[in-house]
């Protein structure tokens, strides 16, 4: 009574043979019976698993092949892993499937727990390993670690390959993002590749200047450094957009320090912070970084410049202040041939405030300089009519006296050249002295005193030339003047003591000499105050000629007047023998007449 198949006939054997004892009959049969039903279960197990479709096995299945371990809770995964399978040959290796499910579904449910619990150190390259259809890079398992760590569930073992592949596809990336940095280079890069990258947050707005600041990088050390990178591009983008608004409102009081050191690539001077607001109202419109970037320059020149021009003032010591100093000053006006003159300007300051004072000094200077300039021209062309109060006034240090002006006017246009204006303030200064000097002279004819004038006061009188020697001939003849009226006058009376002196010591050498033949005419009316009649001259020669000496004027014109009544008396003697009568011929008559003896 006992059924079977003879074609399983190997396999009872082996099934009699692991049996310990068999009872009976009975025994033998279910013996038999359970060896036919495992080889059925199994050949279904082997046709799913060639169909590619195990859905059809179930736990009876598996619990009718003879020696077969499962974990009832596993089923679907096995039958995934059967219709996985291209072909099972044999129990065994349908239990080592079995048993790599098993082993599979501990270890991803050790990652499940890793991510639950946010420590992923307990996962190693060999639970991942066990993990049946992972793919993988040994490699990354720190990142891979770090990734699981970070999730708060895993679902399945989809989402872990998922969650792998990101690490991996952000890895890769990254590396770009490191051989960017290295070569300078970022062109290569996409918003797919900052994609790509773990926990890295980006807008794809501002990727071109992501890539600009990646490619000055001379390495990215991790996400870290790319996160905090990309950070301040946003920023620098963000801040840059508060810089465009302000100028655009001319308000840029929001602006902080803060946020121009967010600019990237933007270099300041957090002191001067408050002149760069003022710089970036004044624009009508700042489109890029290097536009601010020349804007906050020329505050820092204009800043440092200025400076220079106020230690200048402190120190008196402007000679280094050039043209390009003032040229870094903004809106300051002035002209570079003036340099010279602004140092010295500078220089001549105890302080200076603020711009608008140092263009109030440069403009003076400016006005100076060309003050000047007309002088010198005035000099040149000899007509120093134009020459005004207003135009010595603008010269800086010229000190004069309007009252003077037209005497300054001819002694400007008496010189040929002025070099500068210390030698204006020569001229000036003279002119001065002049006419004080000339004042003296007029009050001493007025006051018929001569005795006020001195040889000092004659040589600085411009344009009059005299002989100190004279000196108390010039008192005498300027005391006999009732006035003065200018320096011509005064020359014309100076001149005229010098010929009267000249012509006197002709006649008194003339009388040493005992020879009068020179003495003219003219000589004698040179002399100041002698009074002669011309038809007398030849015995005026003569009676010079006797004397041994004249010792001054009055004995001159004693000696003249004796002529004149020599001749007089002589011309009455001459009249009465005329006449033959010579009533009228006296004692005095005859004693008048000159080397005429008589016994009165």
């Amino acid at each position: 009574g006992l059924t079977l198949t003879s074609g399983h006939i190997l396999d009872y054997r082996s099934a009699i043979e692991e049996e310990s004892a068999i009872a009976d009959v009975a025994a033998l049969q279910a013996l038999i019976d359970s060896v036919d039903a495992s080889l059925a279960a199994f050949v279904s197990v082997q046709l799913a698993a060639t169909g590619g479709d195990a859905s059809a096995l179930t736990d009876t299945t598996f619990s009718n092949i003879r020696g077969l371990m499962f974990n009832n809770a596993h089923l679907t995964d096995y039958q995934g892993a059967i219709a996985a399978e291209a072909q099972i040959e044999d129990v065994a290796a349908l239990q080592a499937l079995f048993d790599s499910v098993d082993a599979s579904i501990v270890a991803f449910a050790l990652v499940q727990s890793a991510a639950t619990n946010s420590d992923a150190q307990g996962v190693s390259l060999e639970t991942l390993n066990t993990i049946r259809g992972l793919t993988f890079d040994p490699g990354h398992i720190t990142d891979y670690q770090a990734a699981i760590a970070s999730e708060t569930e895993i679902a399945d073992e989809a989402a872990l390959q998922a969650l792998l592949d990101s690490v991996d596809a952000s890895l890769a990336a990254f590396i770009e993002v490191q051989a960017a940095a290295t070569n300078n280079d970022a062109f290569a890069l996409s918003t797919e590749t900052l994609d790509a990258i773990r926990n890295l947050t980006h807008n794809s707005d501002h990727f071109t200047d992501y890539r600009t600041a990646i490619a000055e990088e001379d390495a990215i050390a991790d996400v870290a450094a790319l996160q905090a990178l990309i950070d301040s591009v946003d920023a620098s983008i963000y801040a840059f957009a508060e810089v465009r608004e302000a100028a655009l409102s001319s308000d840029a009081s929001n602006l902080t320090v803060e946020t121009l050191s967010a600019i990237r690539g933007l270099t300041i001077n957090s002191v001067n912070f408050v002149q760069y607001q003022t710089a970036i109202e004044a624009e009508s419109a700042i489109d890029y970084v290097f536009a601010l970037q020349g804007v906050i320059d020329e505050v820092d020149e204009h800043l440092a410049a200025f400076a220079e021009v106020q230690a200048a003032a402190t120190n008196s010591d402007a000679s280094n202040i050039s043209n390009d100093t003032l040229s870094y000053i903004t809106d300051l006006t002035f002209d570079e041939v003036n340099l010279a003159d602004y140092q010295v300007a500078i220089a001549g300051e105890s302080e200076i405030a603020d711009v608008e004072v140092l263009q109030l000094l440069i403009d003076t200077v400016d006005t100076s300089v060309n003050a000047f300039a007309d002088v010198q021209l005035a000099a040149l062309n000899n007509d120093a009519s134009g020459i005004s109060d207003s135009t010595l006034a603008n010269i800086i240090g010229l000190t004069f006296e309007t009252a003077n002006l037209t005497d300054y006017q001819g002694a400007i246009a008496e010189e040929a050249l002025i070099a500068d204006t210390t030698e204006l303030q020569t001229l000036l200064d003279s002119v001065d002295a002049s006419v004080v000097a000339f004042a003296t002279v007029q009050d001493a004819a007025t006051n018929n005193d001569g005795a006020l004038v001195s040889s000092d006061t004659l040589n600085v009188i411009r344009g009059l030339t005299s002989n100190s020697d004279h000196l108390s001939d010039y008192q005498a003849a300027i005391a006999e003047e009732t006035s003065i009226t200018d320096v011509t006058a005064l020359q014309a009376l100076i001149d005229s003591v010098d010929a009267s002196l000249a012509a006197f010591a002709s006649v008194q050498a003339a009388a040493t000499n005992n020879n009068g033949a020179s003495i003219s005419i003219e000589t004698l009316t040179a002399i100041r105050g002698l009074t002669i009649s011309s038809a007398n001259l030849s015995d005026y020669q003569g009676a010079i000629a006797a004397e041994t000496a004249i010792t001054d004027v009055t004995a001159l014109q004693a000696l003249i007047d004796s002529v004149d009544a020599s001749i007089n008396a002589f011309s009455a003697v001459q009249l009465a023998a005329t006449n033959n009568d010579a009533t009228s011929v006296t004692i005095d008559t005859l004693n008048a007449i000159r080397g005429l003896t008589i016994n009165g």
